[in-house]
């Protein structure tokens, strides 16, 4: 974000390397709307959200690729027998958080060969329900909580003086 709140990149290592500083640099104090600044980039990613893309890795891996396929699969079948509320659950679980390894293993697996999408479905519940599935921190149980950002660190930027 610049200093009037816009969007200047979404790129963490465009991000890193405008941070990317000797260690003997001397550190500048902090803008006077540096919160505010802040808060409009929050508000950003509330707003664009579902828009943002890249928190499902590359279009060619596992999470991505059952994340879109099912996806589909679930609205196709949405007023069937085969749309599961247990379904959506591990589709929101599999957008949020990254898959385990060996969920990884077992749905690139299932993907290579071409399975159908109901054999998919199955496997992602099963791993679901056995928590086998994504890499979900311990301590997020509430459902509303996990949707809300969470501030870690915020580091301003300034261009050097000329």
């Amino acid at each position: 974000m610049d200093e009037q709140g816009a969007l200047i990149t979404q790129s963490q290592y465009r991000v890193l390397k405008a941070l990317e500083c000797t260690p003997d640099a001397k550190p500048i104090d902090r803008l006077k709307e540096h919160h505010r600044v802040v808060g409009s980039g929050v508000q950003y990613v509330q707003t664009n959200e579902d828009k943002l893309g890249g928190q499902l890795g590359t279009k060619r891996g596992a999470r991505y690729q059952v994340y879109t396929q099912l996806t589909e699969y679930y609205k196709t079948h949405q007023d069937t027998l085969f749309a599961q509320q247990v379904l959506k659950e591990a589709l929101d679980e599999i957008y949020r958080w990254p898959l385990l390894e060996r969920a990884k293993d077992l749905l690139n697996r299932r993907l290579r060969e071409r399975v159908p999408m109901d054999s998919v479905a199955e496997l992602v519940i099963a791993l679901y329900e056995d928590k086998r599935l994504v890499n979900k921190p311990d301590d997020v149980d509430d459902h509303a909580a996990i949707k809300q950002p969470r501030i870690i660190c915020s580091m301003g930027l300034r261009k050097p003086a000329p």
